[in-house]
């Protein structure tokens, strides 16, 4: 009789430490914020020849909004995935296949309600399906 009590016991506190180990908080290894790219991911690609092949390996999600976007427009409006430098236009996502992935310190990602709301000529140019937006190098906080 005490055996099957402290057999149950083990088996109680198994349990417990079984749950707590997975209980929500205790995150060992958080994913990465989906709408940025830092330098130090940006670099940890190797071989990659150009940004598009990095966003391509790290955030495929934002080359996917592009392909969807140009997809569903019949009247040539959609302009898909815009890119900047800062708040300077640079083009359309194929952009990024001239740019080096040692140019940039970091890249935003902006869904289409923010960059067309926030972001010169994405105001005014149609439906615009998102943004990337490069920044060449750290702000003046070095953030």
């Amino acid at each position: 009789m005490r055996l099957m009590a402290t057999a149950r016991s083990a088996v109680a506190a198994s349990v417990c430490v079984v749950t707590a180990c997975s209980a929500p908080g205790m995150v060992s290894n958080p994913r990465p914020d989906q709408t940025l790219l830092t330098h130090r991911e940006i670099m940890s690609v190797q071989g990659a020849r150009d940004l598009y092949e990095v966003v391509q390996r790290l955030r495929p999600r934002w080359i996917e909004v592009d392909k969807r976007a140009v997809r569903q427009d019949i009247n040539g409006t959609n302009l898909g995935v815009l890119v900047y430098q800062n708040r300077s236009y640079l083009g359309h996502i194929d952009v990024l296949h001239q740019l080096k992935p040692d140019m940039v310190y970091r890249m935003h990602w902006l869904d289409a309600p923010t960059a067309s709301a926030t972001l010169p000529f994405a105001m005014s140019a149609g439906h615009v399906a998102g943004a990337i937006v490069i920044e060449p190098e750290p702000g003046p906080t070095g953030s």
